[in-house]
């Protein structure tokens, strides 16, 4: 009887080892994709409403260029906001997302954006100096 608890136990530590192997390797996997993605053209816009209690939105933009197709951005993370971003061309590899504004917050760049990816974990910073605050656009 003893012996087969002790069998159960090997196999099921055995079995974690296994798994937390399999982890760590996505982890490094994605790490070196992170490393070797390519960030560039990231703008930020304020787009006004021209209607009297309308929504004012933000726009942002960037361009991203990843090593493969398995590892693609999600959503970015800037300041207090938190936007999903979907591929525009895949040509340029031009990246959006839009979302409504706070009321009374100011953009600035002085903050990091960060890039959050649907296969893991992983973020991509980009620093404040390659942020770009475009003027606003006001609609009519």
């Amino acid at each position: 009887m003893l012996g087969l608890m002790v069998a159960a136990l090997i196999l099921a530590f055995g079995s974690c080892t296994n798994s937390n192997k399999g982890t760590q390797s996505k982890n490094v996997i994605a790490e070196e994709l992170v490393n070797k993605m390519k960030v560039e053209n990231v703008t930020v816009q304020e787009w006004i409403s021209g209607v009297q209690g309308g929504t004012n939105s933000i726009e942002f933009k960037l361009d991203i260029y990843t090593v493969g197709d398995d590892f693609q951005p999600d959503s970015i993370h800037f300041q207090d906001y938190q936007c999903a971003i979907f591929l525009r061309n895949e040509t340029t590899g031009t990246y959006s997302g839009k979302m409504n504004k706070i009321k009374g917050s100011k953009l600035s760049n002085e903050s990091t954006l960060q890039i959050t990816f649907k296969e893991n974990d992983e973020r991509f910073a980009i620093s404040n100096e390659q942020i770009t605050i475009l003027k606003p656009v006001h609609m009519p």
